[in-house]
């Protein structure tokens, strides 16, 4: 019989290996001095522990997977350590450094509040306040996830955490700062632990896979961190996962790949990305939904991965970072084509992409509605871009409209809306500029204007009375400082100045309205619309 050499010797090494430690607890820091990214806190909590300052409430904050158990612990084994170093590290020898971070210590007790949420579990913890420590300095509680507890829990302990007996430290964690009552948070002394930057992550792994033995292709850890969002715990499991691959692949020199990070990310390749991107804005919907399903066929099973490859892609060609011109060509190209730069079409792809991602909280498949959406943006990729916007509508505004009632007794007259409007809105411009209200209500509203001549200083209109023309003259005269005339006449159509600008405004409109561009724009908003309702309804 034959066997696979590599396969009996992996068999073997596994079986003889049952104690396997995941990098997450192989490398938990057990100093303080290995905590990674967290310099400020450490300071403060060292300090405190030095001067004997230590509070008797403490409340570590921050996202997933930063250290706040570590730190907790760490800070029990030095409160409890009987050769406490000068640096304010405890010894990590003595029994009660050894049994801490074993969690064997009896007056040290790591309580999961998402476990032990009820009054009872708190009522217990404070009835165990009450005795003293029975090897060590301080009775420790460390309770993660404090969130977690109930309201009458919170109320129970408030007492007792505003003022503990001497012998007692509490030590809180939790992810969710904002969920704790602010009458638990003014009893503690908060210290935040702030998300890792990419770079301290890519530093910390480098040293992890270094120290494992492992080598990597170019990219890989870069992909890790990122993955990882601040968080180390997040990107040891992804390389706990990754090393098990190469381990398996070949024990001896094991290599972690860029494709085993990307099937095991479920990554999405960001060329394919701005290729669909570029095609809905193109309006080619075909290939858009095409490309995007050769991607679940690819590997990338899951359509959210796909979404945040998109917003990525999207957002990076919104901001034109230097990352994106110094990436890949695809994505280098995308700078050049004006259709896919466009401003506007790209806030819009934005706002469809992150209400998607909003949705996409409460469906565990958003296949067919991301297909939906890049119909939609195809249909963004229709308008012109902002600049063709702008000048279609100077254009449309802009036109000459020939008035039909200009036309009278059989008389050609050549006037049009536009200029006949501005002749009569320099003269209105003239009065504002001067402040006569009156003056300004009886040219706009009462004056039926034929035409105004600036050269000759001449307005023809209807007849009115000579009270009122003696009135408009004079006050003409010294609101230009030029001398005007007023000549009546039947043989036009007059209109107030109010008539004309509301003509103008009615025939631009209808213009717009009318317009093909116009149009487009209206059946999107309407079809748009119509889906926001009918997902309304739904919710």
């Amino acid at each position: 019989m034959r066997y696979n050499t590599s396969k009996v010797l992996f068999t073997l090494y596994m079986s003889s290996n049952n104690s396997h430690i995941v990098l997450s607890r192989k490398y938990r820091p057990s100093r303080f001095l290995d905590v990674v990214g967290q310099d400020i806190t450490i300071k403060v909590i060292r300090n405190a522990i030095l001067l004997d300052r230590v509070p008797h409430a403490i409340l570590l904050t921050g996202t997933r997977g930063i250290g706040k158990t570590t730190i907790a612990r760490l800070i029990a084994k030095a409160l409890n350590c009987t050769s406490l170093m000068d640096n304010g590290e405890g010894c990590g020898m003595c029994s009660n450094c050894v049994q801490i971070a074993r969690m064997q210590h009896p007056d040290v007790m790591e309580i999961d509040a998402a476990s032990n949420t009820s009054v009872n579990d708190v009522r217990d913890i404070i009835e165990t306040a009450q005795y003293m420590p029975l090897h060590s300095r301080y009775k420790i509680f460390i309770i993660d996830e404090v969130h977690m507890v109930s309201n009458s829990g919170f109320n129970a302990i408030l007492k007792t955490l505003e003022e503990p007996p001497s012998h007692v430290k509490f030590i809180l964690a939790t992810t969710e700062f904002r969920k704790i009552p602010e009458t638990i948070i003014s009893r503690c002394q908060r210290m935040h632990l702030r998300a890792l930057s990419q770079f301290e992550l890519t530093e910390y792994y480098i040293n992890v896979l270094e120290r494992e033995g492992c080598k990597v292709e170019s990219g890989v850890v870069d992909m890790v961190a990122e993955a990882a969002r601040g968080s180390i715990r997040d990107g040891l499991s992804i390389l706990e996962q990754a090393l098990t691959v190469a381990l398996f692949n070949d024990r001896c020199s094991p290599v972690i790949t860029l494709d085993d990070i990307e099937s095991l990310l479920g990554k999405v390749s960001l060329l394919t990305i701005a290729e669909i991107l570029r095609d809905v804005a193109y309006s080619d919907t075909h290939a858009a939904l095409e490309k995007s399903r050769k991607l679940y066929d690819g590997g990338a099973n899951e359509a959210k991965a796909i979404l945040e490859a998109m917003l990525t892609v999207v957002y990076e060609c919104i901001m034109q970072s230097d990352s994106l011109k110094e990436s890949d060509s695809c994505l280098n190209i995308l700078l050049k084509d004006s259709r896919v730069m466009d401003r506007a079409f790209l806030l819009k792809a934005w706002n469809l992409l992150i209400e998607l991602q909003k949705q996409a909280k409460y469906t565990a498949d958003i296949t067919k509605m991301l297909e939906v959406v890049l119909v939609k943006m195809s249909y963004v990729g229709t308008f012109e871009n902002t600049d063709k916007l702008m000048d279609v509508l100077k254009m449309i505004i802009s036109d000459e409209i020939v008035q039909p009632s200009f036309i009278s007794d059989g008389v050609n007259d050549t006037r049009t809306t536009e200029d006949f409007f501005y002749r009569i809105e320099r003269l209105i411009n003239d009065i504002i500029a001067k402040g006569r209200s009156e003056l300004l209500y009886v040219v706009s509203n009462e004056l039926k204007i034929a035409d105004v001549d600036h050269e000759y200083c001449i307005i023809k209109a209807n007849p009115i009375s000579d009270e009122k023309k003696a009135y408009l003259i004079s006050h003409l005269t010294e609101v230009t400082g030029k001398s005007w005339k007023l000549e009546f006449t039947t043989n036009a159509e007059c209109f107030t100045y109010s008539e004309l600008k509301k003509q103008r405004q009615d025939l631009t409109l209808k213009k717009m309205q009318d317009a093909p561009f116009i149009q487009s724009i209206r059946q999107f908003m309407s079809d748009f619309e119509v889906d926001r309702t009918i997902h309304d309804d739904k919710d």
